[in-house]
């Protein structure tokens, strides 16, 4: 389910099937720190650079959400483009 708001402080985990594009927004987002460029597990945070270790107080979000609120794509296209349902399907090992 996509939450219609995202939480004042959240984290998203970094994974194989997401890194290109939380890389991508984070080294935007924080052009003067180390690039994040690997796809090993990262956690990526609504207020600060990425972290090797998960932080207390921060929500945990979807890809899913990630993708419908911060990159602020339009749902329509989401609904047409399946792709941000792929990691859900890897982890409940549907194929």
């Amino acid at each position: 389910m996509v939450l219609k708001k995202l939480p004042e402080k959240w984290y998203i985990i970094r994974d194989e099937d997401n890194y290109k594009v939380l890389n991508k927004w984070n080294n935007e987002t924080y052009p003067n720190t180390i690039k994040a460029s690997q796809e090993y597990t990262a956690y990526f945070y609504s207020d600060k650079d990425y972290k090797m270790e998960l932080l207390d107080g921060y929500t945990l979000i979807t890809f899913g959400d990630f993708i419908i609120h911060v990159l602020d794509k339009n749902t329509e296209s989401l609904i047409q483009n399946y792709d941000y349902l792929i990691p859900l399907f890897k982890t409940l090992n549907i194929k």
